[in-house]
């Protein structure tokens, strides 16, 4: 007589899956369980990542903030330089109205080389300052 056998595959959502033989001559019936548990995170180390790559998220969100505050000091810095000494500004310049934008980018190049990765308020309050001190220079040669 061959034996004649019925095998049952259940696969859960989880992932386990129930394997069950019975041999349908005799009645005996044998059922294993297939987890794979091994290499898998559990939820509790899922949790760790999520709550660590937030973390990361918000530390990346204020490093872009400073540097984009002083980037943007550094940019209006240099252009007020390229500004002055441009071919059509020289000459409407005076030379105390040129000295005073040289010695205010001056400070904020050298402010920027001390301060790689200031507060983004403090980049905001020296572009501030700048501003103060170029645009009126620059509006009278305009």
């Amino acid at each position: 007589m061959e034996p004649n056998i019925n095998v049952c595959f259940e696969l859960d959502a989880d992932g386990i899956l129930n394997v069950t033989v019975q041999d349908t001559g005799t009645g005996n019936q044998s059922k294993i369980t297939v987890t794979n548990d091994e290499g898998r995170l559990s939820n509790e180390q899922i949790d760790n990542m999520i709550k660590e790559a937030e973390k990361f998220r918000i530390e990346d969100m204020e490093y872009k903030k400073k540097v984009d505050a002083r980037n943007a000091l550094e940019k209006y810095a240099y252009t007020m330089r390229n500004t002055i000494l441009s071919s059509e500004s020289v000459p409407k310049l005076t030379s105390a109205d040129k000295g005073a934008i040289e010695d205010a980018i001056m400070q904020v190049i050298n402010w920027v080389g001390d301060n790689l990765f200031p507060n983004p308020a403090d980049s905001e309050a020296k572009l501030k300052e700048l501003r103060a001190i170029c645009e009126p220079i620059i509006e009278k040669v305009s």
